[in-house]
This record gives C-alpha cells, structure tokens and sequence, in this order.
C-alpha cells in the first residue's frame, strides 16, 4: 500500500489459489460479524445504461472486472482495535483452511464468475 484515505482495506481474493471465491468468504465474515463489504460493482462494459461494451473489445477493461469480481473492503482505522485485526485475520486463514468443507456444506454463495 503506498497510500491510505484511513477508511478502508481494499483485498483481492485469488479464487484459485484461496479455495473460495470473494462473496464466499464474504459470507464467512459477515457471518462471524466482520463489517466486510463489496465495494466496486459490475464494471460500466457490462451492464447498465452506461455500458460500453460495444465500444471496446472484450478484455480490455480486465483490471476493472477483476477489481468488480473480486475485490472486497474491511474496516480500518480508530474504530478497529489489534485484537479485532487479529480476530479477522484468523477467521480469513480459517476459511481457507476450511475452504472445501465451506464450499460442499453449501455455507456461502458460489462467486459469479
């Protein structure tokens, strides 16, 4: 991180290499109370009354996509102590080791890919 507003933790989820998709381990978090959020949307090139999709070519607004699919926010700053960080950290680590079982128990949403 080279910047910081102080508000929010911007993450990625890399589906493939965590063994659970960013909305699953969304459901995870929020189930154990952590205030996490989706922040960016469906990028403008796919939907809406704004969509440029016919205006650029497929894959060029990769970034984008990646950042609307899988991308979430934590809480930072005054309100979150160290011991809520340690607290979300292991809940985090504790979903990916328990990312098969979350996944066939039906405990989250599948990601929309």
């Amino acid at each position: 991180m080279t910047r910081s507003n102080f508000q929010n933790l911007v993450v990625v989820v890399d589906e493939a290499e965590f063994g659970l998709g960013r909305d699953e381990l969304l459901a995870v978090l929020r189930a154990e109370n952590v205030l996490a959020r989706r922040d960016f949307h469906a990028s403008i090139e796919r939907e809406g009354p704004f969509s440029i999709k016919a205006a650029v070519g497929d894959g060029q607004l990769q970034r984008t996509t990646m950042a609307s699919r899988d991308t979430y926010q934590l809480p930072i700053g005054g309100g979150v102590s160290l011991s809520d960080i340690d607290l979300i950290c292991e809940i985090v680590t504790q979903a990916q080791t328990n990312a098969r079982v979350i996944r066939l128990a039906g405990i989250a949403p599948t990601s929309a890919k």
